[in-house]
């Protein structure tokens, strides 16, 4: 069985959030975008004939690009696989992740998402990168996007409880993980090419 991954993101130069664009090359604009995720799926589909291709989950804007809605709406129907991380595992990842950047542009990134972050949130999380507490920053942070990303998720699609598979997994190892999320179901796939 051929399988393959499209990453969004990395089309997209951008991962994603308000800290999506550190350490990233400028954005296409959304005409370029469009053509190559486009160039991206006629690869995979045809000249790699993958049988699955795993994406994942985005909301439609990663950063100043939108995923076309006709794509999009498509995603929003496949099955979802939700790797249950334990919180400690993840906040080291991001903290690792991210803590190489300038404290300046982690403080912007923060301040950008100040309305929905909450005031007191923002500057218990601006004090801690001050203060060079990566890892108390991102704790903050982290619990805002899990509750966002959850919201989403529940939001943006229908039948959720049908389309989800909750994987608890014990690291955040790509490798690893991949292949957790292919044993619990083998038979299906985020997007098949069938079905475009």
């Amino acid at each position: 069985m051929k399988e393959a991954v499209l990453d969004l993101e990395g089309i997209a130069c951008h991962k994603g959030s308000a800290f999506g664009n550190l350490g990233q090359p400028v954005q296409p604009k959304q005409e370029m975008f469009e053509n190559l995720l486009a160039t991206r799926l006629y690869e995979l589909m045809v000249l790699q004939q993958a049988e699955h291709i795993w994406t994942e989950d985005e909301s439609q804007r990663i950063g100043e690009v939108n995923i076309p809605i006709r794509f999009y709406s498509f995603l929003r129907t496949r099955s979802l696989y939700f790797m249950d991380i334990p919180f400690e595992e993840r906040l080291n990842y991001i903290a690792e992740q991210y803590g190489q950047f300038e404290k300046d542009k982690l403080i912007s990134a923060t301040i950008r998402i100040q309305k929905r972050l909450g005031g007191l949130e923002t500057k218990t999380a601006v004090n801690c990168l001050l203060e060079n507490d990566i890892k108390g920053a991102f704790a903050i942070l982290l619990k805002y996007y899990d509750r966002f990303y959850n919201k989403s998720m529940h939001n943006q699609r229908e039948n959720v409880d049908l389309l989800m598979h909750k994987i608890a997994i014990e690291t955040v190892n790509p490798v690893v993980n991949a292949e957790q999320v292919k044993k619990v179901h083998r038979s299906k796939a985020v997007i098949s090419p069938a079905s475009l």
